[in-house]
């Protein structure tokens, strides 16, 4: 996985974020009535939020990736692993996969079962991210509901709007144009 891998991952993660932001807005727009300037807080907050979260999603599933690869380059014949390939192949992984094991025996179902938790680690990291997405875009919904709940919103913005227009209108005389009279 070179920097190519890590720009796709990046840009997957921020396009994913952008069209959740969006759908989420949407929502927010069509069902509540939330003032605007909230509602652009709540989408640049969303924006960063969800993008952050999906980077770190699709980068795990990327590295997950890499461990079924190694998973499939450790040969498992009769139980046994050839080491030395995936340490050839990911030196990045020869000073941790040294460590695991001291004898010849213990060394190579201690590598599998140390893969396997690497692969349990990434799960648990995923759904993580996926909650802290799921609770962003929930919190996110209850703030924008909280001024329709209030009577802060948009319904009291427009019978302002409303109230002073029919006052506007019957304050002047009927017939007459609208004049102040001098005294």
């Amino acid at each position: 996985m070179g920097i190519l891998g890590f720009i796709a991952t990046l840009f997957w993660g921020i396009l994913a974020g952008i069209i959740v932001a969006i759908l989420v807005m949407y929502l927010i727009n069509g069902l509540m009535g939330t003032p605007k300037w909230l509602t652009g807080i709540i989408g640049a907050f969303l924006l960063f939020f969800l993008s952050f979260q999906f980077t770190a999603i699709i980068g795990a599933a990327k590295v997950k990736g890499v461990m079924a690869d190694i998973t499939v380059l450790s040969n498992t014949v009769s139980g046994k692993a050839d080491w030395s390939v995936i340490e050839t192949n990911y030196p990045v992984l020869k000073p941790y996969l040294d460590k695991v094991g001291t004898k010849m025996d213990e060394v190579t179902d201690k590598k599998t079962s140390a893969l396997s938790l690497v692969n349990k680690i990434i799960n648990g990291f995923m759904w993580r991210r996926a909650a802290w997405a799921l609770g962003g875009v929930v919190v996110c919904l209850v703030v924008a509901a909280l001024p329709g709940m209030t009577g802060n919103g948009h319904s009291r913005q427009q019978q302002g709007r409303s109230r002073a227009s029919v006052r506007n209108r019957t304050s002047a005389p009927a017939g007459r144009s609208y004049r102040p009279r001098r005294r």
